[in-house]
């Protein structure tokens, strides 16, 4: 089978490459004098199962660089497209919240199917509603297991899996079954949080569970500007929580992010290889583990 890639996550391809034992597919991409990109495959794909990985997060030439490289792919009669989007770039703008607003997150997905896409694998959607607007084969993987194990091996005594706000209680809580629930110190938790504004949150104290000396690992699907993430630590950390943890599938860290890691009371950060990771932003705190074997079984 043929993997091409558009290069958004080189560290994870090269993985996915080791461990699936794919192998990688030459692409020609230029862009004209004008901008405008030029994407094309350099292999035979005719009647050949192919498969594409490449996230969507911005600039915007990367969903392009996608969508060309799968019409490429569509054009040169490659028998199936498979399409791994390790990031999906605008899951979160999957309701109306105000008037006039986009539904981003459904165009996303007619997009890629009006490309060519066959099949679609892609990691820990930001809700169950970003499933019901795709059209063709969706396989959605959970980052959690592997986040999960990692925690396990570390053995914490009076461990509590925590939401760092009330709308990703059901993220904490399929964590927690992951995890074992008969291995925790208590129920599931999560912090009230409430936005003034849009990438500004404000946190109040932790409802659910008691956290004063208990070990506590925040669960997420992603974190962006950590605004979220770090008025939760704050919270607990004034409960008395006595070492407190963080757990993403997606690790965005724009803006502020990694300052406000820095400085807040979480000990470590564990985050996936979904979104790629600049030098810049590589911190002691933040670890980092491969999503590549949780492909590798949808692969095969």
């Amino acid at each position: 089978m043929l993997l091409f890639s558009t290069n958004t996550n080189p560290d994870l391809t090269k993985a996915l490459v080791r461990h699936a034992r794919l192998k990688l597919g030459h692409l020609e991409i230029k862009n004209f004098s004008d901008g405008e990109l030029y994407v094309r495959p350099k292999e035979k794909v005719r009647s050949k199962a192919t498969w594409v990985i490449g996230s969507t997060m911005p600039p915007s030439d990367n969903l392009l660089k996608l969508l060309i490289l799968i019409n490429a792919l569509k054009t040169a009669a490659a028998k199936k497209i498979n399409v791994i989007i390790p990031y999906f770039g605008y899951a979160r703008q999957d309701w109306i919240d105000q008037p006039n607003a986009p539904l981003t997150a459904k165009l996303m997905a007619d997009l890629l199917a009006a490309a060519g896409a066959d099949k679609i694998l892609t990691f820990n959607l930001h809700s169950g509603q970003n499933e019901k607007f795709f059209t063709k084969p969706l396989v959605h993987l959970s980052a959690y297991p592997a986040l999960a194990e990692y925690f396990k091996k570390m053995c914490l005594n009076n461990l509590l899996i925590f939401s760092p706000d009330q709308g990703g209680i059901h993220r904490a809580e399929q964590f927690a079954k992951i995890y074992g629930k008969k291995n925790l110190a208590g129920p599931v938790g999560y912090c009230k949080k409430y936005r003034p504004r849009p990438n500004v949150a404000r946190i109040s104290l932790p409802k659910g569970a008691d956290v004063k000396n208990k070990n506590i690992v925040l669960v997420d699907d992603l974190i962006d500007t950590a605004g979220t993430l770090a008025g939760a630590a704050e919270a607990l950390h004034r409960a008395g929580a006595r070492a407190i943890y963080a757990a993403a599938a997606h690790g965005v860290l724009s803006g502020p992010a990694i300052a406000r890691i820095k400085k807040s009371p979480i000990k470590e950060v564990l985050i996936t290889d979904t979104y790629p990771m600049l030098k810049a932003k590589q911190i002691p705190k933040i670890k980092i583990i491969s999503a590549a074997p949780v492909l590798k079984k949808s692969i095969v």
